[in-house]
């Protein structure tokens, strides 16, 4: 019963843990600053926000970077020759960007994730030892050699070809690994058509006859033993022992986000990112154990006695 709650009792926990990671994201990373507006009309001809990592990008075919906000607007005298009164309104725009950074610390996209919108795609190399990346072969084998003892072997043994993207270029570039086939892979799916309004027919009967036949099958047999004090607080055994569906069945049509729900995907992706920047944040705190044990309880009068943890992160006993 209680492998039963955790599959389909989660969706409600997740919410609550959700809202607390978008709380605690707010007050410590972002420090209940607003999201920013939207660049003057006069601007979008050379300027694009990525307001999933709050980066002002140059769009200009020549460039496809970004640009550090002290940085803007003598790029956009400079290489483009904007007029100073659109300059101008880049200045008072700016008084009201709050996410200052440079090429050394904005922060970079997981490894893997799908291409950041306007930046180029570079074919480059990473090593098989670490995390490090390059463009150059060359650099890629000094890299091996001196890092990882590596000499006078084949480059299949050093390095794996990649895709990579990088905020800002030469010099100033870091980069991480990017899966651009993966939108090749969308747009081939798409196309395919009726394949797919037939497998979502197939589906919507298969669910249809599933509830005519179904109903009224499933049947508490939670023992006494398996009814502890936190399951009796969040009365999941009343509610699912009243249930007219069969829990395990319905498994069956619950899905993680797919190949062709590439919006859902990203916000996965920078849900992680938040969550993983909101854990390093509190460990910065003195007593963030404490506040773990407030998180991971279901109640508001009293803190858990273990820790928050992600299953991962999680250690056996």
């Amino acid at each position: 019963m209680k492998t039963h709650l955790l599959e389909y009792g989660f969706s409600g926990l997740r919410h609550n843990l959700c809202d607390s990671y978008f709380f605690i994201t707010l007050k410590m990373s972002l420090g209940s600053m607003p999201l920013p507006l939207p660049l003057p009309e006069a601007l979008r001809p050379w300027l694009v926000l990525n307001v999933e990592f709050y980066a002002i990008i140059c769009s200009s075919a020549s460039c496809r970077q970004a640009l550090s906000p002290s940085a803007t607007s003598c790029h956009l005298r400079d290489k483009h020759q904007v007029k100073i009164e659109h300059r101008k309104q880049l200045d008072e725009y700016l008084k009201q960007w709050q996410w200052q950074y440079d090429f050394r610390s904005v922060p970079l996209p997981l490894d893997g994730s799908l291409p950041q919108p306007v930046l180029p795609i570079i074919d480059g190399f990473q090593c098989r030892d670490c995390a490090y990346k390059t463009t150059n072969r060359d650099v890629m084998r000094q890299h091996s050699n001196r890092e990882h003892k590596k000499k006078r072997v084949k480059d299949e043994e050093i390095c794996r070809a990649v895709q990579l993207q990088t905020w800002f270029r030469e010099k100033r570039a870091r980069y991480w690994v990017v899966d651009a086939t993966r939108l090749s892979r969308d747009v081939n799916h798409n196309r395919s058509g009726s394949g797919s309004d037939d497998a979502g027919a197939a589906i919507k009967a298969e669910i249809a006859e599933w509830t005519k036949t179904e109903e009224g099958q499933y049947q508490a047999s939670t023992v006494a033993t398996e009814i502890d004090p936190w399951l009796q607080y969040m009365g999941w055994e009343e509610v699912l022992a009243g249930s007219k569906y069969d829990l395990e069945t319905t498994a069956a049509f619950t899905a993680t986000a797919t190949a062709t729900e590439l919006d859902l995907e990203r916000l996965l992706e920078s849900w992680e990112r938040i969550l993983q920047q909101s854990l390093t944040t509190l460990k910065a705190v003195g007593n963030y154990k404490d506040i773990l044990k407030w998180w991971a309880s279901p109640k508001n009068e009293v803190a858990s006695q273990q820790p928050f943890e992600l299953p991962q992160d999680r250690t056996v006993t």
